[in-house]
């Protein structure tokens, strides 16, 4: 008989193994890898940044994966990110659900491109608290946008194009 959170194998050497999630890991949307202008103008914030660390913070009943970022380039950031600078470290937070998988994937020593929206909370509650890593820090989900940097004369030319756009007011 096996302990709780393991199953009977066939082995000898081992009898019990961990149970695996029977649910695999979908992949992450495949259409939040290529940049447009609508998904450009949409977003409140367009980072050029380089992972240096990863970590997970419990909070509750919540948990959170964490990036240590450094901020190479800085496309756009609304007024209330101002403190998110060029040549900067800032941590980027992922909240894990039950039995899903991390996304968008973020790797160590890698370049990223990365556009989201500016998490806003719908409600307050009076007993709710942030560590303040999770707090000061960008969250992104599913819907944001993160691209590998290949630094390309093309990928650069485009996001000047929708810098420029967005500077004039088109977005």
């Amino acid at each position: 008989m096996c302990a709780q959170g393991y199953e009977q194998s066939n082995s000898l050497k081992q009898p019990c193994v961990r149970k695996r999630n029977v649910e695999k890991c979908k992949k992450c949307r495949r259409d939040s890898r290529k940049l447009t202008r609508e998904k450009y103008c949409k977003n409140d914030y367009a980072l050029f940044v380089e992972v240096q660390d990863s970590y997970k913070l419990r909070q509750g009943n919540q948990i959170w994966m964490c990036h240590k970022i450094y901020v190479h380039m800085r496309y756009k950031t609304p007024s209330l990110f101002s403190t998110v600078e060029k040549d900067d470290t800032t941590n980027v937070c992922i909240r894990l659900k039950k039995n899903s998988c991390i996304c968008p994937k973020l790797k160590k020593g890698k370049p990223y491109f990365i556009l989201a929206k500016q998490m806003r909370s719908k409600r307050r509650r009076r007993n709710e608290r942030w560590k303040a890593s999770v707090r000061s820090s960008l969250r992104l989900d599913r819907s944001s946008v993160v691209m590998k940097w290949r630094g390309t004369y093309k990928m650069e030319r485009k996001i000047e194009k929708y810098q420029h756009l967005n500077r004039i007011g088109m977005c």
